[in-house]
């Protein structure tokens, strides 16, 4: 069993659109005479296969010109409650619409999301998780402050820009004592989405079942799919494996169901920039541990090939941006039974060969 200290990259992703442009009063403050850009907010996420949902209640999404104070991108009066509710999990190869807007040129170094609460009795995001038990979202700053992401950014007259803000769900620090699960602002990402694109693909597991090969989606309890792309450069063609320190430029679990109309086993990883990426597909599981002095549970992926193989695909996946490549085939990890009846099955071959050969020496002899 090999051990990697990875965390999991991307549980919700905004997705900011900044397109410059000027033009007449657009109200909300917005002066007549600034020159102003248009801001758009999309929400997605990726697979967590043991929670059943995750509850987002947003009341105000607001980014911070430098010098003009906090902008409201949405207050969500026209939703339900005056405020959206949004199940990450249903986004994973989707984006939700979280508002736009005109702001005026310059530059921006928050954004800030304010989640709902219950009238003032506490917070409605929670977490859901497959055995039915719940655990409350919670804001360490406080629900005025809201979850707030530093970032530099700007907005200018006749460019777009796009911004990622790629989260961790395993990075929601789990707090040891006091049972909630706290929206961590040092697990955000930032990706600049003007240079990134995605990659999509499928995993399945291939097996023997009643002498028959089948090839099906793998879904393994307390276990799941992980796929991850590192950096061409990162890996070693003659020793076939990654160089030392080398770490994945984004990873994805495998989805255990249907979503979005792809089947299951489907992964998106997002936010690489231009290039070309190995690929590596495994199961593994995570493994808590908890830091005394922050009493925090921070998680870790451990690689299981007890049962599949680890597999890295020989060629390389090139990514160009704002594309999704879509992999032609499904990876494919075998099972580690059907490997080694494979082998047993060459090694009988290959002993009935010389076997033979040894037969036929002896008869030219004769």
């Amino acid at each position: 069993m090999k051990k990697k200290t990875i965390f999991v990259v991307s549980l919700i992703l905004f997705t900011i659109v900044v397109a410059g442009c000027t033009g007449d009063f657009l109200g909300d403050g917005v002066d007549t005479d600034q020159e102003t850009g248009q801001l758009a907010l999309f929400i997605a996420d990726n697979a967590v296969n043991d929670l059943e949902h995750v509850y987002v209640y947003i009341d105000e999404v607001n980014v911070n010109h430098v010098d003009g104070g906090w902008e409201t991108i949405n207050n969500f009066e026209d939703e339900e409650d005056e405020m959206l509710k949004v199940d990450l999990l249903q986004l994973q190869f989707t984006e939700k619409k979280l508002g736009d807007k005109f702001l005026p040129e310059g530059n921006y170094n928050k954004i800030r999301l304010k989640l709902a609460d219950e009238d003032g009795q506490g917070y409605l995001s929670r977490l859901v998780f497959d055995d039915g038990s719940e655990m409350p979202l919670k804001v360490p700053a406080g629900q005025q402050k809201g979850f707030q992401i530093d970032y530099n950014f700007g907005i200018e007259r006749d460019t777009i820009t796009s911004i990622v803000l790629d989260v961790d769900l395993t990075k929601l620090v789990f707090a040891g004592r006091s049972d909630k699960a706290i929206l961590n602002t040092q697990a955000v990402n930032v990706i600049d989405k003007n240079y990134a694109g995605n990659i999509l693909g499928r995993v399945l597991g291939k097996f023997e079942e009643d002498g028959d090969i089948k090839e099906e989606f793998i879904d393994i309890d307390n276990r799941d799919v992980y796929v991850e792309a590192y950096n061409v450069n990162d890996y070693d063609s003659e020793a076939k494996e990654f160089k030392d320190g080398a770490e994945p430029e984004a990873i994805s679990l495998t989805s255990i169901e249907e979503i979005s109309g792809r089947d299951a086993g489907s992964f998106m990883l997002r936010g690489l920039s231009d290039g070309e990426y190995k690929l590596r597909a495994f199961v593994g599981y995570k493994e808590q541990s908890e830091d005394e002095d922050e009493d925090e549970m921070k998680d870790e992926i451990v690689i299981d090939d007890s049962d599949y193989e680890v597999k890295i695909l020989e060629e390389p996946v090139s990514v160009i941006v704002g594309e999704k490549i879509e992999l032609d085939d499904p990876i494919i990890l075998s099972s580690v039974d059907l490997e080694e009846s494979e082998e047993n099955d060459t090694e009988e071959d290959t002993n009935g060969d010389d076997s033979g050969e040894d037969e036929n020496e002896d008869n030219s002899e004769e």
